[in-house]
């Protein structure tokens, strides 16, 4: 199963990468339309690369430092804030034009052994409006977890907590508001000899929404994924797996009495990867996944697909290329599941070794299918244009500068979500 992810939000999330909103949105679509990971709706299957030296998973520290502490903040403008229209805007008692003000850190712990690593890991960012005060935003998260090496095997268990505020262009018109809540739970194991690996993963989560008015249901889910991958050096890397999960729902926000039917996911997929010279590597998959259950009882059977292409022109100037297409159960009342498709196509230039530059553009598509009754205006289908440059600036060591403008541009089904954005922003981060 392919999901989509949230690349028309990196950039609005991210101040230029420093929220941590921008790393929810980018865990959560498996959509931040999703709010809370991809724990939340499908497992994805991982690809045994030419690079992968141990199991990974979320919340573990990327990098080699027992300790690091990130600070970041940032200003941005807006044109428009709202998720909508005019008519949107005032029914959310919103105005579109606004500056937004961030403040945020993260924290990582880690203690390594021969066989052992034992991390810890949380964040929180504070988000400000000067024109919005409803908006207004305190987001944190916090991760612990083990990884040890048995013999031939490798296993990581993660346990995590963390609160977010969902995309406003996401939510029901009824409200301009949504926390989501998040209890995780995962474990990993890898077994390999030479060419040969075996991957067997667990998840759980659980998600919860305060505002009843936003659109979203309540869920818990627990699923789990296995695949066999096989590596050579002149083939490149294949995986062949399959998953499952199983979604419950918690009572309609707006029917408390009615119960949502439950969801089962579960599906196949075939993976490739390889590198293809010096310059040009990639990653291909085709999946097959059926759901069914929700509000209105589906049976969905649909292919998905997965591609990524990087191409590094000279050691300075690199090209990406990446599609998805794909089925997903929706987190929404009055859906049964969603089709994404998503084609991002980004730049990034060297100039020096304290100066790149970065440009991008990408468009990514929503198809909610089987709607039920609708209570409340929100959009079943819509379309998302975005175009993005940045530069960033590293002052001294630990430093950085950037600043980032975007353009976005969305068409959905009812014309009063159709809207446009142009934002500015500039941030400042330092690790210490």
């Amino acid at each position: 199963m392919f999901q989509e992810v949230p690349l028309t939000e990196i950039a609005r999330g991210g101040l230029a990468g420093g929220s941590t909103r921008a790393i929810h949105a980018v865990k959560a679509r498996v959509p931040s339309r999703w709010g809370a990971g991809p724990a939340a709706f499908g497992i994805a299957l991982a690809c045994f690369g030419v690079a992968r030296a141990q199991v990974t998973a979320p919340g573990m520290p990327s990098g080699g430092d027992r300790f690091t502490l990130d600070a970041n903040g940032g200003v941005a403008y807006d044109s428009n804030v709202t998720g909508g229209d005019a008519a949107i805007a005032a029914l959310r008692g919103l105005k579109p034009e606004d500056v937004t003000y961030t403040l945020g850190t993260t924290v990582a712990f880690q203690l390594p052994s021969s066989r052992q690593t034992l991390f810890v890991n949380g964040g929180a960012d504070l988000q400000r409006h000067e024109s919005n005060s409803i908006l207004n935003a305190d987001n944190y998260r916090i991760s612990a977890g083990l990884a040890e090496r048995l013999g031939l095997c490798q296993g990581v268990g993660v346990v995590g907590y963390s609160r977010n505020q969902s995309l406003i262009q996401d939510l029901a018109v009824a409200a301009a508001k949504n926390n989501q809540s998040d209890d995780t739970a995962s474990v990993s194991v890898t077994c390999g000899r030479r060419a040969i690996f075996v991957e067997v993963d667990g998840n759980y989560s659980n998600i919860t929404n305060d505002a009843r008015q936003s659109g979203f249901i309540d869920s818990t889910t627990e699923g789990g994924s296995a695949s066999i991958g096989y590596r050579s050096q002149t083939l490149g890397d294949v995986s062949l797996g399959g998953q499952y999960s199983s979604i419950q729902y918690g009572s309609d926000p707006l029917l408390a009495t009615m119960m949502m039917p439950n969801v089962q996911q579960y599906g196949v997929d075939l993976k490739y990867s390889r590198k293809i010279g010096l310059r040009l590597s990639g990653t291909a998959g085709v999946s097959y996944n059926r759901i069914e259950g929700g509000m209105t009882r589906t049976q969905s059977d649909g292919l998905g697909a997965n591609a990524s292409l990087a191409y590094r022109v000279t050691s300075r100037t690199q090209f990406t290329l990446d599609y998805s297409l794909g089925n997903s159960a929706s987190p929404l009342t009055n859906t049964s599941y969603v089709r994404t498709e998503m084609l991002q196509l980004t730049g990034t230039y060297n100039l020096t070794r304290r100066v790149s530059f970065q440009a991008g553009a990408s468009r990514s598509s929503q198809d909610y299918r089987n709607t039920g009754d609708i209570a409340f205006l929100q959009l079943t289908r819509s379309t998302t244009d975005q175009i993005n440059a940045s530069v960033n600036v590293k002052v001294g060591r630990k430093a950085s500068v950037s600043l980032n403008a975007t353009h976005t541009n969305r068409v959905a089904d009812i014309s009063e979500f159709n809207y446009h954005d142009d934002r500015i922003a500039v941030a400042l981060s330092s690790r210490f």
